[in-house]
């Protein structure tokens, strides 16, 4: 079986006090063991909704955008990428009736190992 290649992982986010943090690990080339990124609704009980897990990853590239743009959005953004070893996500399905979370859909993947990862 042939091998998959995964892109890194970009996220984009306000400018805030991590920004300085996440520049420097970028370019230090620092290693980290596990990070979980969350994602929430927003309104009511702030349920979430999505959770994405890494493990032995890198950021490897991080950018601030429309600082200096001729049309600046409301708040400057970063954008982080990052380039792992392993990836697990969890979407947690919300019933349209009630807005309760009903169930759970799973996928992870070990590119190392070229495996599932769950």
């Amino acid at each position: 079986a042939g091998r998959i290649y995964l892109s890194d992982f970009s996220i984009t986010k306000l400018v805030d006090a991590a920004t300085p943090k996440l520049l420097a690990a970028c370019c230090s080339g620092q290693h980290f063991k596990k990070a979980t990124l969350s994602v929430y609704r927003a309104g009511g009980d702030k349920q979430k909704y999505m959770e994405v897990t890494f493990e032995n990853f890198i950021v490897s590239g991080f950018y601030s955008g429309n600082i200096f743009d001729a049309l600046p959005s409301a708040f400057p953004e970063d954008v982080v990428l990052f380039s792992y070893s392993k990836i697990k996500m969890t979407y947690s399905q919300q019933s349209r009736a009630n807005g309760q979370m009903i169930g759970q859909v799973v996928a992870g993947w070990d590119q190392e190992r070229n495996t599932t990862y769950a």
